[in-house]
């Protein structure tokens, strides 16, 4: 599928981020929205989140979960982060105070989304791929106002890059690789609003994600609906926490 249909289905389907949506329909405190992010952000799975967060002790509970093996799954993009490195990045994250004091850490660097990429990769374990995911959802669940530019196309993480790259070569596009291809999803796409909120048009947080599905789309590994499937099917796996019941309903 090319390109400009593949992102408007992504985008109207609500598969362009559907945990976004399910988080920003989540009547929830600030305090345990944080500590969910944050594991979230540590594991990438969002039904273990729900488990990390319903135990008695969270921080415990994030250890164990990195001195764990296979039985706490993580999400392709975090597969690495166990181990030796998730030990030593939870023990750095610790020290820092609670979960909502780090969110708030990390946000104070902002308003613009490159300060904020740049204070996440001060930590251990937070590298190129999570530096945008982190002030992409603190803007989009409006935990914190946060400017992304046209300009920070160039801190997208591999993936997406290579998407844009792909796009730009494919379709004929002239100019400067990145900005030629975001310009031309907006082109084309610009009228449609960004989920979950609808506030404003899409920018480059939801092209750098339609870049990076449609590079993995090209390769036969994401079809319409796949991301929505694998945060349903990440939430029944803890469907018997409380957490995951809550969002599954949503």
């Amino acid at each position: 599928m090319d390109i400009i249909p593949f992102g408007e289905k992504l985008i109207i389907s609500e598969d362009l981020d559907p945990l976004y949506i399910i988080l920003h329909r989540w009547q929830v405190g600030r305090p345990k929205l944080c500590q969910w992010l944050l594991a979230y952000w540590c594991y990438y799975n969002a039904g273990l989140c729900c488990w990390v967060v319903d135990q008695r002790d969270y921080w415990n509970a994030v250890e164990q979960v990195a001195l764990g093996g296979k039985e706490y799954p993580r999400g392709t993009e975090r597969r690495h982060f166990r181990g030796e490195i998730a030990v030593k990045s939870i023990e750095q994250l610790r020290e820092r105070g609670e979960a909502i004091d780090i969110v708030t850490w990390l946000a104070s660097a902002g308003p613009l989304a490159a300060n904020i990429m740049n204070r996440v990769t001060t930590l251990y374990g937070f590298g190129q791929w999570i530096k945008w995911k982190i002030p992409d959802m603190l803007d989009r669940l409006q935990l914190f106002p946060v400017q992304f530019f046209d300009s920070d196309l160039r801190h997208m993480f591999k993936s997406s890059l290579d998407g844009a790259n792909q796009s730009f070569k494919q379709y004929g596009l002239v100019g400067e690789p990145l900005q030629a291809a975001h310009d031309y999803l907006i082109d084309s796409l610009g009228k449609l609003t960004a989920p979950p909120l609808h506030d404003r048009l899409i920018n480059v947080q939801e092209t750098e994600t339609i870049f990076c599905k449609w590079k993995s789309h090209l390769h036969g590994h994401y079809p319409i609906g796949k991301d929505t499937k694998e945060v349903r099917h990440s939430l029944l796996r803890y469907a018997k926490t409380k957490t995951a019941q809550e969002l599954l309903k949503l």
